[in-house]
C-alpha cells in the first residue's frame, strides 16, 4: 500500500512541477506503450528503489526492440479453466502418492476414459505479430523481475550466477524468438513450482525429472487433442501440439521460473536432411558447457548430447549480439533469413570440435559477410548455417566456427541474390586450422552421359546398414506345428541384405501350414520392412494376393517384371484386410516389428511356397516406380535444373547429361533425405 501511495505522490508532484526529473530514455519504437514501460524504472528507481533490479529492468526494455510474440490468448472460458485446475488437482495427487508407475498408469487411463466424450468451448486466440515493446505492460514486467530476483537469491542452482548471467539465464521472461503465448515467472512458477520440490532436489538433474514426470502426467490425463492449434500453457494439459520448439520454450521458461539457469538452442539442420530440432540447455558456467537434453524425455549430463550429424548449433539469446550478422552486415546487404536473428550466439564449439577457416574473396562488392552453406532439400538447395567477415585488404574472408568433415558451398548475396565464390569442399583439419578439401576434377568433364541410371537420391545411411548387418543369419523357416517343434530351414541370410525388394529361392519345399522369418539369437530384432511368401499360381490356392514385384535396379533387369504373371504371395486365414495393417506387410519400407524375434505366417491348411521376398528395415531412399524426379547439376551460379523424369522403375534414366559435376536428384513427390552425388564409373557417389 505505501509503495502505491508514494509513486502516486511521485506522479501529483511531478505532474504539477513540484519535483522536476528527466525520464529515462525509452527505444524509439516503445510508441503508446512508453507510460507502462516509465512506469516500470520509475518504479526501481523511486517507488521500490533497487539499483540491481533497475538494471535488469533496463536490461529488458532495451532489448525488447528485437523481440515479439507471433499469437496471444484472448480469451479462455471458464469450462477451460476449471478443466485446467481439475487436470492439475489430479496430477498432483498421483505425483504425491508413492504409487508403482503400473498402478499410476491405470489411473490415468481411468481419468482418461472418463473424460474422452468431454467437449470444452473453443480458447480465442489471435494470431498476429504483437511487439513486446508495445504489448508488455509494467504489472507483467514488475512481476516477472520481483520474481526472478527472488529466484536468484534462494534457488540453489543459481545463486552462483554472476548478475551478467543471471540476465541471461534467469531474467528473461522468454526463451525462444517470436513464440507467443507469453507467462511472467512468478505465474509459471504457481502453476508448475509445486511439481518440481526444487527445495529438496539436490542435483539440476532431479529436478527436471520431475518436471518431465509431471508434464508428462499432465499431458497423458487428458489424451491426444486434435486440434493442432497452440493455446499456451493450455496445451502442456493434453497431447496436442507437441513439437519440439514448444517443449523447449515451455520447459525453459517454467525451470527458469523455479531457479534453473537454461537456454534454448537449436541445430540448423541435419548431414542427411533439412529442419531445425531446438533444445534445452543447462548453464553451469562459460567454461563447463555441453549439457544439452531434451525436455519431457532426457535430463542433461555433460556431452550426452550426439552433435555429430548435425551443422552448426545456435543459443538464442535475450540480449542483442553484436557479432551477429545482422549488425555485422553493411547497411544495404542482404543476410539470409536462417542467420538474420539478432540474438543468437553460435554454441557449436560447445559440442563438438570446430576450426577457423580462411577462403579467398575477390569479388568487388560492398558486403562485410559472406557465408558456408549446406545441402539443404529445398528453394535453392542450399541453407547457410555459418558466416564469415570479410577482410578486402587481404581479399579474404574468416570462419570462425566451421565444422571437420562436413562439405559446403562458399556463397554470398548480391541484390538479394544468392552467389558462389568457390568451388564446395569438404574441411579438413590440419594442425588445429581448418583447410578446404575440394573434390577431385574429372578428366571426362568436357563429355556427356549418354544414358545415366540413377538408383537413389541419398546415401545408404551407417545406421541403416548396421540394421541389415544384424539380420545376417537370419532363417526362414516352415513347419506343421505352431511352436516350430518340427521346423524346417528353408532359407538363411548370409549377406548383408540390400535396401530394396529382393528375393530367394526356398529350398526344403513341401506343404506346411507355418511359416516365418526368425531373426539370428545374436541379435533377436526381426528388422524386415517387406515380407511375402511367394507360390506357384498354378497350385489353384483360395488365399492368394497379387505379390509386389522385387526392385528393378537397371533396363537390363526389367525383363524380370514379367514372371510374377506366375506368382502369388500367400495369405493368413484372417485375410489380407487384417494382414496390411502389420509392419511387416503394409509396404512401408521405413516400418518393421523391432521388437519381434520373428514374423509368422499362419495357414488354415498345409500349403507349398517356393520363393520369399524381403526387404530390410531402411530408410527408403532409393527410387520409387511412377515418382517424378528432377536432376540438377552444380555450376557457380548455383543448382541448375537439368530436367525431370518419371521412374518405370526403381531406377531414373536421364540422357546426355553433363559429365563430372555434382549432381542433385529430388524426388518431387515425396520424402525429405537427399544429397548431392558425383559419378564414378558410372555409379552414384555421395558427399557422405
Amino acid at each position: 500500500m505505501r509503495k502505491r501511495v508514494a509513486l502516486f505522490t511521485f506522479w501529483m508532484l511531478f505532474s504539477f512541477g513540484v519535483v522536476y526529473i528527466s525520464l529515462p530514455s525509452l527505444p524509439p519504437d516503445a510508441a503508446g506503450n512508453r507510460i507502462q514501460l516509465w512506469s516500470v524504472l520509475l518504479h526501481y528507481r523511486w517507488s521500490d528503489p533497487d539499483r540491481q533490479k533497475y538494471e535488469a529492468a533496463r536490461f529488458l526494455i532495451d532489448n525488447m526492440h528485437y523481440h515479439y510474440s507471433y499469437g496471444k490468448l484472448n480469451y479462455v472460458p471458464r469450462e477451460v479453466e476449471a478443466w485446467r485446475q481439475k487436470t492439475d488437482s489430479i496430477c498432483q495427487s498421483l505425483l504425491a502418492n508413492e504409487s508403482s508407475n503400473e498402478k499410476r498408469l491405470s489411473q490415468i487411463k481411468t481419468y482418461r476414459e472418463h473424460q474422452k466424450n468431454q467437449i470444452l468451448p473453443k480458447i480465442e486466440i489471435c494470431v498476429d505479430s504483437f511487439p513486446d515493446i508495445q504489448e508488455l505492460d509494467s504489472k507483467f514486467l514488475i512481476a516477472h523481475i520481483d520474481h526472478a530476483f527472488e529466484v536468484w537469491h534462494h534457488s540453489k542452482f543459481a545463486g552462483q550466477l554472476s548478475f551478467n548471467e543471471f540476465k541471461e539465464y534467469i531474467l528473461p521472461y522468454r526463451s525462444v524468438g517470436g513464440y507467443g503465448f507469453l507467462n511472467n515467472g512468478k505465474e509459471l512458477d504457481s502453476l508448475f513450482g509445486k511439481f518440481l520440490n526444487a527445495d529438496s532436489c539436490d542435483t539440476p538433474q532431479k529436478m527436471i525429472h520431475h518436471y518431465n514426470q509431471a508434464i508428462n502426467t499432465l499431458r497423458d490425463l487428458n489424451g491426444k487433442q486434435e486440434d493442432r492449434q497452440d493455446y499456451g500453457i493450455y496445451g502442456l494439459y493434453s497431447r496436442g501440439l507437441h513439437d519440439c520448439v514448444d517443449i523447449a520454450n515451455y520447459a525453459c521458461n517454467i525451470l527458469r521460473s523455479c531457479g534453473l539457469p537454461l537456454s534454448v538452442e537449436y541445430n540448423m539442420c541435419y548431414r542427411y536432411f533439412g529442419g531445425r530440432h531446438y533444445h534445452c540447455s543447462l548453464y553451469k558456467s562459460p567454461k563447463d558447457t555441453g549439457y544439452a537434453f531434451s525436455p519431457e524425455s532426457d535430463v542433461p549430463y555433460k556431452d550426452s548430447y550426439n552433435a555429430e550429424e548435425v551443422y552448426n548449433i545456435y543459443r538464442m539469446t535475450y540480449a542483442a549480439q553484436k557479432k551477429s550478422p545482422y549488425f555485422l552486415k553493411s547497411e544495404n546487404e542482404h543476410i539470409p533469413q536462417e542467420l538474420a536473428d539478432p540474438c543468437i550466439i553460435d554454441v557449436t564449439s560447445h559440442y563438438r570440435k570446430t576450426v577457423t577457416l580462411s577462403l579467398p574473396f575477390h569479388e568487388m562488392i560492398p558486403n562485410r559477410l559472406a557465408y558456408l552453406a549446406v545441402f539443404h532439400k529445398g528453394p535453392g538447395g542450399l541453407l547457410a548455417v555459418t558466416w564469415g567477415n570479410i577482410n578486402v585488404k587481404s581479399k579474404a574472408v574468416l570462419f570462425e566456427y566451421a565444422i571437420p568433415g562436413m562439405f559446403y558451398f562458399p556463397i554470398y548475396y548480391e541484390n538479394n541474390r544468392m552467389k558462389a565464390f568457390g568451388r564446395p569442399f569438404y574441411v579438413e583439419e590440419i594442425n588445429g586450422v581448418g583447410v578446404p578439401h575440394y573434390l577431385a576434377e574429372k578428366n571426362d568433364s568436357s563429355g556427356k552421359w549418354s544414358n545415366l541410371v540413377l538408383t537413389r537420391k541419398c546415401t545408404y545411411k551407417p545406421q541403416m546398414n548396421e540394421i541389415a548387418k544384424q539380420l545376417v543369419g537370419g532363417q526362414f523357416q516352415a513347419a506343421n506345428r505352431e511352436d516350430f517343434s518340427d521346423a524346417v530351414i528353408q532359407g538363411e541370410i548370409e549377406e548383408i541384405p540390400e535396401p530394396f525388394f529382393q528375393e530367394k529361392t526356398l529350398t526344403n519345399i513341401g506343404n506346411y501350414r507355418y511359416y516365418r522369418f526368425k531373426a539370428p539369437a545374436s541379435y533377436p530384432h526381426a528388422n524386415i520392412s517387406m515380407l511375402e511368401w511367394i507360390t506357384d499360381k498354378s497350385y489353384g490356392y483360395k488365399n492368394v494376393f497379387p505379390p509386389n514385384r522385387i526392385h528393378i535396379l537397371s533396363p537390363n533387369d526389367s525383363i524380370l517384371s514379367l514372371k510374377d504373371s506366375c506368382y502369388v504371395k500367400l495369405l493368413e486365414e484372417t485375410g489380407w484386410e487384417k494382414m496390411r495393417h502389420k509392419t511387416e506387410y503394409d509396404g512401408d519400407m521405413q516400418t518393421a516389428p523391432h521388437s519381434c524375434e520373428t514374423i509368422t505366417l499362419r495357414l488354415k491348411n498345409r500349403q507349398k511356397a517356393t520363393l520369399v521376398r524381403f526387404a530390410p528395415l531402411n530408410a527408403d531412399n532409393g527410387i520409387h516406380a511412377e515418382d517424378l524426379y528432377t536432376l540438377y547439376y552444380w555450376t557457380d551460379e548455383g543448382w541448375k535444373r537439368f530436367g525431370c523424369q518419371y521412374a518405370r522403375y526403381e531406377y531414373v534414366e536421364f540422357k546426355d547429361v553433363p559429365k563430372g559435376k555434382l549432381y542433385w536428384l529430388s524426388n518431387m513427390i515425396r520424402g525429405t533425405e537427399e544429397l548431392p552425388f558425383t559419378i564414378s564409373y558410372g555409379k552414384q557417389t555421395f558427399i557422405y
